[in-house]
């Protein structure tokens, strides 16, 4: 019974500290925790996890042939959703993570808090700590190249548009920022060149938003 009253005690302190530091309200934040606990009883979400419930947002498009696909293999099934895994598991790298590579709900909560409600400012650090892998504190042509490759990538998965070679595609996206800040391919970008840049192309912060409306 004591321990059962120390846990209410504790998530109600919970709640009011990250109402205090996130966007969220007290009963945004219990709807939240709800779902949060309904996909992660155990109060810890994994990579893995995080991947399933990405999958369960963005669906592959039905075949348009209506062919039975029950049958396939898992390594059939496992192709199709690489992007989905690839972009989770970029989207993952922004959550706090323990030892065991597990975020808990204030870890989520506080990052899904910058990526739906926060400011340009705040989306586009985050942004750039993901697409940052070792932490370096810049970001270089073939940083972005890559993260292009992964988005567009999922973008044709989940609407079926193959809209040119996904590689190319990226490489140009990756062009134009480098171009537009007037950097060389082999130099640099920093947090606030990346900021100045989302500052410029607000319709990237749309496209996100557009994507986290599906949440």
């Amino acid at each position: 019974m004591g321990s059962r009253v120390s846990r209410v005690k504790i998530e109600s302190d919970l709640l009011t500290q990250l109402s205090q530091k996130t966007q969220f309200t007290e009963e945004d934040l219990k709807s939240w925790n709800l779902a949060f606990l309904s996909e992660c009883p155990n109060g810890r979400l994994s990579e893995i996890e995080f991947a399933s419930i990405f999958k369960k947002l963005f669906p592959l498009p039905v075949l348009t042939d209506k062919r039975d696909t029950s049958n396939l293999p898992t390594a059939v099934e496992d192709i199709s959703f690489k992007p989905h895994n690839d972009l989770s598991h970029l989207i993952f790298r922004g959550f706090p993570t323990s030892q065991d590579n597990t975020t808990d709900f204030k870890g989520f909560a506080t990052v899904l808090s910058v990526i739906c409600r926060g400011s340009i400012e705040g989306k586009s650090e985050w942004l750039f700590g993901i697409i940052d892998s070792r932490g370096s504190g810049s970001i270089s042509y073939q940083n972005l190249v890559d993260t292009f490759t992964i988005l567009v990538s999922f973008i044709q998965s989940i609407t079926g548009h193959k809209d040119g070679v996904i590689y190319e595609l990226a490489k140009q996206r990756a062009d134009i920022v480098f171009s537009s800040l007037s950097r060389g391919k082999d130099g640099t970008l920093s947090c606030g060149d990346f900021t100045s840049w989302i500052r410029q192309n607000e319709e990237i912060v749309e496209l996100l938003d557009m994507f986290l409306s599906r949440v």
